[in-house]
């Protein structure tokens, strides 16, 4: 498990609350100095900056030994381009869930630039990511689920770390299609034959006794609604092989979602084999 950024006290929170919901046995606490790899005239005249470990790294790993007795806590750090770095870590470590922190969204503005955007795309891993200011709560989670395999992980997943989940499925249908339905018979409509999906093709992947609350959206775009369904509490997407399932099914959502979401967003990654990795035994519990 490898938490980043000890700046903002939220992600340190997050890591504290997800290592016992997850069975976590190791936080490995990163920074990367963010260097050009590339050699230039004036990186030749000038002297090397020092690049050991922060002394805030250390006071982060501190604390988390303090909160997380039983835990091993470790720290590294890395130059180079972040969003490489941070995935070469992730393979050197074994790692199978990065904790990113990153600023509020304001307006239309997201709360990251390119480098979390980039990191998202790029982790070989699951990826929690954690707005300034905000708190993981485990007790309930929104999941996105279109029913695709990355989808249903996702959902399985969340309903293995929170005490109640709801699955909020978005549909679109054009205006020539509606067959003189109004959007509301609509609703109803989609609303029954998802959770005739949901009971055939979702329930044998969830444990046992878990009822999930299934909701659908038919207005809008799919990272609004999420957005707009999860509030500040924990959202959890799916992924498909090496990219987010939002962005290989709905373009820029994923970006939109992680992006500027007022809550933590759970990006769930399979990593290696479906046996590997903290949350792929989550799904085997």
């Amino acid at each position: 498990m490898l938490s980043l950024d000890d700046r903002d006290p939220s992600v340190l929170d997050a890591v504290v609350a997800a290592v016992p919901a997850a069975g976590a046995s190791r936080v490995v606490v990163a920074h990367v100095f963010n260097e050009d790899p590339l050699p230039s005239p004036l990186a030749d005249l000038l002297e090397p900056e020092d690049h050991t470990l922060p002394p805030e790294l250390e006071l982060a790993v501190e604390e988390l030994a303090r909160r997380l007795p039983g835990v091993e806590v470790r720290a590294d750090h890395a130059t180079g381009t972040v969003e490489a770095e941070i995935a070469r870590l992730v393979e050197a470590h074994g790692a199978d869930l990065v904790v990113l922190g990153r600023n509020p969204a304001e307006g239309d503005k997201p709360g990251w630039g390119s480098s979390g955007s980039k990191l998202i795309r790029l982790a070989p891993c699951s990826v929690l990511v954690v707005p300034r200011g905000s708190r993981l709560d485990t007790s309930r989670a929104v999941a996105g689920l279109d029913f695709s395999k990355g989808g249903i992980r996702a959902l399985s997943v969340a309903a293995r770390l929170c005490g109640s989940v709801r699955a909020v499925y978005h549909f679109e249908i054009p205006r020539s299609r509606r067959a003189g339905l109004t959007m509301e018979q609509w609703t109803a409509k989609v609303l029954a034959s998802a959770q005739a999906h949901l009971e055939q093709d979702v329930r044998p992947s969830l444990p046992d006794g878990v009822t999930p609350e299934l909701g659908v959206v038919g207005t809008g775009k799919v990272g609004e609604a999420l957005i707009e369904q999860a509030g500040e509490g924990l959202l959890v997407v799916g992924s498909r092989g090496s990219t987010t399932l939002a962005w290989a099914l709905l373009g820029s959502s994923a970006n939109r979602v992680s992006a500027r979401a007022r809550g933590p967003v759970l990006v769930v990654r399979e990593v290696g084999r479906p046996a590997e990795g903290v949350l792929e035994r989550l799904v085997r519990r």
